[in-house]
């Protein structure tokens, strides 16, 4: 199946480090065809880049593209910003590229350049990236002190929001760290709480904290409806109390209500 990955970053978290990890992976699979496309690459011109876009205009980017694919290969398509495909034409650009079910597209959308163009069809340029992508990669600042670092700094330890669409509809997330280099399950930290009643001490003219016995009662006091959901768990059971006035049948004539 053809896919399209999107990954999104800002000027503050750039996702060069990734396209590289990346890139540097590939390298040694030979079953798979990488084609780089680059329109941001205005100084030293790396080897892996196979096509200088920013000059050429989009309908010869196109063939030019298409012409480098290897029909007994996967073909892996690179492009370091999408930013600078017309608003108008990128979804025919992607769906010109994607002529068959071995071509897979990764490219990147920098969220932090403004948009100038009137949405097409109502769909901004992220939302209809979006759309029409297999998998979002969101990278976003590791942690409260990193967006206080300089840009220079911020580029190699992130955090990464991946979401896979499949083909059932199914939506999975994950969350990653990039750090050194390397994928990490990110775990998020969990503040300790226990200590909230400390707050309010002093700020009223009662007592609000909760003494050590009257916690333990209140950890073993077992509520009405506990029962019911204990056997609910184990058999779907309904906890009822049978009393002699609801053995009463109004359509019965016979029935003497009193």
């Amino acid at each position: 199946m053809a896919s399209s990955t999107q990954s999104s970053n800002t000027i503050q978290t750039s996702s060069f480090q990734l396209i590289k990890h990346i890139n540097s992976k590939l390298i040694s699979q030979d079953n798979i065809n990488k084609i780089y496309i680059s329109f941001e690459t205005f100084k030293e011109i790396p080897q892996y880049i196979n096509i200088e876009a920013w000059s050429i205009p989009l309908i010869e980017l196109i063939k030019k593209i298409v012409s480098l694919y290897d029909s007994n290969k996967k073909n892996l398509i690179l492009i370091d910003s999408i930013n600078y495909i017309p608003l108008n034409q990128l979804s025919k650009f992607i769906s010109d590229l994607i002529i068959n079910d071995s071509i897979t597209i990764i490219t990147t959308y920098h969220t932090s350049l403004p948009e100038f163009e009137i949405p097409y069809q109502n769909l901004s340029r992220y939302n209809l990236l979006s759309f029409i992508s297999s998998s979002i990669i969101e990278i976003l600042p590791n942690d409260e002190k990193s967006k206080t670092l300089k840009i220079n700094k911020s580029c190699k330890d992130y955090r990464i929001n991946f979401i896979h669409k499949r083909k059932s509809g199914r939506i999975n997330s994950f969350k990653f760290e990039f750090i050194n280099d390397e994928f990490l399950p990110f775990v998020e930290s969990i503040e300790n709480n226990n200590n909230n009643e400390d707050l309010l001490e002093g700020l009223t003219t009662f007592n609000l904290k909760t003494s050590s016995s009257a916690k333990v009662i209140k950890d073993n006091l077992e509520l009405p409806y506990m029962e019911a959901q204990r056997l609910q768990e184990s058999s779907g059971a309904i906890v009822y109390q049978f009393e002699k006035d609801d053995d009463y049948d109004e359509e019965d004539p016979y029935e003497d209500p009193f």
